[in-house]
């Protein structure tokens, strides 16, 4: 599959959210790929490349996707680091 860096929708020196045109995924999902774009941490870009075909995402927002997903985490992020000795 593909999975461009595709963070900061907003811009920025570092925003390469045209990597991940619909254009783009739709050839890439004809060749029978999947496309995860990394590393997306924004509620703004989880639903632009959403809607632009993409498959996934990687995050380092775990709990602000599944709120984008309306799929709230069962345990806090403090109770999953505490039970694993953090």
């Amino acid at each position: 599959g593909t999975g461009p860096s595709s963070q900061l929708a907003k811009g920025g020196d570092q925003s390469y959210m045209d990597l991940v045109k619909p254009w783009m995924n739709n050839l890439t999902h004809e060749k029978g790929m999947v496309i995860h774009p990394y590393t997306v941490d924004d509620a703004e870009d989880f639903k632009r490349i959403s809607l632009d075909g993409a498959d996934g995402f990687f995050t380092n927002r775990t709990a602000e996707l599944l709120k984008f997903y309306e799929r709230p985490a069962k345990e806090s992020i403090e109770t999953i680091l505490k039970r694993n000795g953090y």
